[in-house]
């Protein structure tokens, strides 16, 4: 996962399973609430791109945040992973 500059943790690419678990540590050190919600998947051939809005509330703040950002994901062998 790449996270773009315009996040507010800025830019960081995460990778594999591990990858996930420490984006999603980060994510609940920031804001008290981070959902996506998927509004279209899009064949493209090895790739999936998914359509999402993000809903995001600030852990301090309180700011909410919302977009719609497309996502591009490579599946892979989940088995290799583990």
């Amino acid at each position: 996962m790449r996270i773009p500059d315009a996040y507010p943790e800025g830019a960081q690419v995460f990778r594999g399973r591990d990858g996930l678990k420490r984006w999603v540590a980060s994510t609940k050190e920031i804001w008290d609430e981070w959902r996506f919600e998927p509004e279209r998947f899009l064949d493209a051939g090895e790739h999936v791109v998914v359509l999402v809005r993000v809903v995001a509330r600030g852990g301090s703040s309180g700011a909410v945040l919302t977009g719609r950002p497309p996502w591009a994901c490579e599946v892979g062998d989940v088995e290799a992973e583990r």
